[in-house]
C-alpha cells in the first residue's frame, strides 16, 4: 500500500546498475532492495570502485556515509583502510558503524588478534555508546579474550545507564563467574564487605547474578547501614541465583519478622519455588 497526498504521482528513477554512477546511486536508495543491489554490484567490483565508494563518505546524509562504510568493508585491503580511519571519527555513531564492520569482518576469522586489539582499543572511547557495542562484542569471546575488555568497560559504567549495564551483562554470557571476579578485583570489591560496594558495583553484581557475589549480597540485605533500595537490589539479585546459598539466604530475609523486606522476600520464595534448586528450600519455608 501506498499512502500519498491526492493526486500524487510517483517518479521512479530508472535503475542503472551498468555503470558505477549508477551503483553508487542506487546504493543511496531509500528502498532497501535497490540499494542492496548497489551495494552488490560495487563488492563484486572489489578494490576498483574503492575511492568511489570513498566519496560517499563525506555526504551529508549519515545513513549514507554508513552504508559506504559497510561497502568498504568488503573491497578488499584498501577498502577497509577507509573503515579503520573512521574508528578515530569524531562522530560517534561513525566511529561505532566502523567497528561493526570490522568486526564482522575479522571477528572469529585468522584476523581475530586485530579484532580484539581494535575491541581493547575502543573499550576505552570516550562515548559511553561505543563502549557498549564493545561490550556486545564479547558475547560469544571465550573467558580468556573478554574479560580484560569488560573489565575497562565496567570502570566506565555511571551505576544509572542501564543499556550499558546490559550491555556489560550480555557479553558476560556464560562467563558471568570469571567476569565477575575480574571486576571485582578491578573496582575493589574482591576484599570488601558488601557494605562497600560502589552504586557501579552493585548494579554490576545484580546484573550478572555470579554465585561469587552471594555473600556480599546476602550481607547487604541485612545492613543497616544501606538505604531499602539498595538493600532490596541486593535482595531481588539473590532471588535470581540458582544456588541453594542464595536461596537460604532469602530465607533468612523472610524469617526475621523484623526485616522491612520480609515480605518481598516470602513473594520471591513463593514466585520461585517451582525454579530449579529453589524448589525445596521454598516449599519447605512455605509448610
Amino acid at each position: 500500500y501506498r499512502i500519498a497526498p491526492k493526486g500524487f504521482q510517483p517518479n521512479n528513477p530508472k535503475l542503472d546498475l551498468s555503470t558505477v554512477r549508477g551503483q553508487l546511486a542506487a546504493l543511496q536508495s531509500p528502498a532497501v532492495n535497490v540499494r542492496a543491489l548497489g551495494a552488490q554490484a560495487l563488492e563484486e567490483q572489489g578494490d576498483a570502485v574503492e575511492s568511489d565508494v570513498a566519496t560517499l563518505l563525506n555526504h551529508d546524509n549519515e545513513y549514507i556515509q554508513a552504508r559506504a562504510l559497510w561497502v568498504l568493508s568488503r573491497l578488499g585491503p584498501q577498502g577497509l583502510k577507509w573503515v579503520e580511519s573512521s574508528l578515530s571519527s569524531c562522530n560517534e555513531k561513525r566511529r561505532i558503524v566502523a567497528f561493526r564492520a570490522l568486526r564482522r569482518q575479522w571477528q572469529g576469522t585468522d584476523r581475530q588478534d586485530d579484532f580484539l586489539k581494535m575491541a581493547a582499543r575502543m573499550a576505552l572511547d570516550e562515548s559511553p555508546a561505543v563502549r557498549r557495542e564493545v561490550a556486545l562484542s564479547m558475547r560469544n569471546e571465550s573467558l580468556e579474550n573478554a574479560q580484560e575488555i569488560l573489565v575497562t568497560i565496567a570502570k566506565g559504567f555511571d551505576g544509572k545507564d542501564r543499556h550499558y549495564l546490559e550491555a556489560i551483562g550480555t557479553g558476560a554470557a556464560k562467563k558471568e563467574s570469571g567476569v565477575y571476579h575480574a571486576i571485582a578485583e578491578a573496582m575493589g570489591a574482591l576484599d570488601h564487605n558488601g557494605d562497600d560496594w560502589s552504586d557501579a558495583f552493585s548494579w554490576i553484581a545484580w546484573r550478572l547474578g555470579a554465585t561469587e557475589a552471594i555473600a556480599g549480597l546476602a550481607q547487604r540485605t541485612q545492613s543497616d547501614s544501606l538505604s531499602l533500595s539498595d538493600r532490596k537490589l541486593a535482595l531481588d539479585a539473590l532471588a535470581f541465583i540458582n544456588c541453594t546459598t542464595s536461596v537460604s539466604a532469602v530465607m533468612d530475609v523472610a524469617a526475621n519478622e523484623k526485616h522491612p523486606l520480609r515480605g518481598e522476600a516470602i513473594w520471591w520464595l513463593l514466585n520461585r519455588k517451582n525454579n530449579h534448586c529453589q524448589r525445596m528450600l521454598a516449599k519447605n519455608f512455605a509448610s
